[in-house]
């Protein structure tokens, strides 16, 4: 293999401006509704980008149609009782729901909830009830929830926090249901990383969510297994939804658009947990029209995600991606790349391979407007532009760089389906343009995934 592999993807930073009503055994609920003086309000701006209305899209979250609405002005609501909310947290015990009302707080401070199980927040809606952080002073999330078991949040909105929306960790059986994290002045390197960030767990349900402006991904799971993410809207995000890490994942029914990348599939070297994720099926989601400019800030690993990704898949192990919608991603429908593509010189260990292995594309819709060219800014699209294919982009393309018992398969029925693959990495080889003798391939076995219900 040889180091030219190191152009792909890479990217230089570009900075451009439930409703849950199950409350079963629940022991004791809490009503934070009461009224404070209202801290100073930040000036909140309306979502202006109106050209996404062109497409028709069918979103089974129905979410979409909050792009068109206002961001609530918080001027205008209730000025919750932020230290009455803080209390009921710091003294929630197992079962507990604590009912946020509608209005608005002001954290200046992180919400935290740790090492307390079975605890429930839940708002009024999205837009009804919102935690802003605008004002932050101290915390590293806006909510941050520890090392606490069988915990739901759903129904509100945040907004503005200065880290990753809502963190949690070491938290199994985790829901997060309609809820909405925004960064209302639209997409920036300084807002948060993550909106909806769960790492080191087992059993996550990220149901029915919209984030935007996230400048890492608006939706990522990290280092767990038992994931599950469906009917969520992500836009303006670098990274619309990344799975990374993680053992028996589940992606469908969402719709990833006008992000940098639409919905990644990543294993990293060096994390403590899980450090070789496997088995991911990503399937009947709409993703659609990826083409922002990274704002990722500098150094962070989705920086090397082109504008006009569609789905990516890096050192993915057991992943199948079908019956998805891709369409009018500029640079690359569907991606399937070694650990290579950004360090040549990764080693395998025991703990991690470098190489994508077992991977099926199958059955997926693949459309692009005639008018669109593949990303020229980075050194991918300049690959693109050099490979015969009059600078447009590829519905699949791939390093070839896989491991010697690894399967690609490739069973796309589209008679115009387009296609490229290098020969295991080398730049200088001829390149592979028919995707034919990869279509001969056995359906993959996935062991059943856990889903929490509650």
């Amino acid at each position: 293999m040889k180091t030219h592999l190191l152009l792909i993807l890479l990217v230089p930073a570009v900075f451009t401006s439930c409703t849950n009503e199950k409350n079963n055994s629940t022991h004791k609920t809490q009503s934070v509704a009461s009224h404070a003086q209202s801290s100073e309000d930040k000036e909140i701006t309306y979502r202006q980008d109106i050209s996404y209305q062109m497409r028709e899209i069918d979103d089974k979250s129905g979410l979409r149609e909050r792009r068109n609405l206002p961001i609530q002005e918080l001027s205008a609501l209730d000025s919750l009782d932020v230290k009455q909310l803080q209390i009921a947290l710091y003294n929630a015990k197992e079962g507990d729901t604590i009912f946020l009302e509608s209005g608005v707080y002001h954290l200046a401070n992180e919400l935290i909830i740790s090492e307390v199980n079975g605890v429930t927040l839940q708002g009024k809606g999205m837009g009804k009830t919102i935690i802003n952080f605008a004002d932050q002073q101290a915390g590293g999330q806006g909510i941050n929830v520890n090392k606490a078991n069988n915990i739901t949040l759903c129904d509100f909105s945040v907004y503005d926090a200065h880290g990753d929306g809502i963190k949690t960790k070491g938290c199994n059986n985790m829901i997060m249901c309609n809820l909405e994290v925004l960064w209302t002045k639209g997409p920036h390197p300084t807002n948060g990383g993550y909106g909806l960030y769960p790492v080191e767990s087992q059993g996550i349900l990220v149901e029915q969510c919209m984030v935007a402006g996230a400048s890492d991904a608006g939706i990522y799971v990290g280092q767990s297994l038992d994931v599950v993410v469906k009917n969520c809207y992500v836009y303006h995000n670098v990274a619309g939804i990344e799975i990374e890490n993680c053992t028996r994942s589940l992606v469908y029914d969402n719709v990833a658009e006008d992000n940098t990348g639409g919905i990644l599939v990543f294993n990293l070297p060096d994390l403590p947990v899980n450090p070789d994720g496997q088995f991911c099926q990503v399937y009947d989601n709409i993703v659609v029209h990826n083409n922002h400019l990274n704002f990722a800030p500098e150094g962070n690993m989705v920086a090397i995600v082109a504008p006009g990704s569609g789905i990516v898949l890096l050192a993915a192990k057991s992943c199948e991606v079908f019956n998805n919608e891709i369409r009018d991603n500029k640079t690359m429908g569907v991606a399937v790349a070694s650990y290579f593509v950004h360090n040549s010189n990764q080693k395998s260990t025991d703990q991690f391979s470098p190489y994508s292995s077992n991977i099926s594309i199958r059955n997926n819709e693949y459309s692009c407007d005639p008018s669109f060219y593949a990303d020229n800014s980075t050194p991918f699209g300049l690959l693109v532009l050099t490979s015969g294919n009059g600078g447009k982009g590829f519905d699949l393309l791939s390093d070839g760089v896989f491991s010697e018992d690894g399967l690609f398969c490739v069973q796309e029925d589209s008679s115009d389906f387009s296609f490229m693959m290098l020969n295991n990495g080398d730049f200088d080889s001829p390149l592979t343009r028919d995707a034919g003798p990869l279509g001969n391939c056995q359906k993959m076995s996935f062991p059943e995934v856990y889903q929490v219900d509650r």
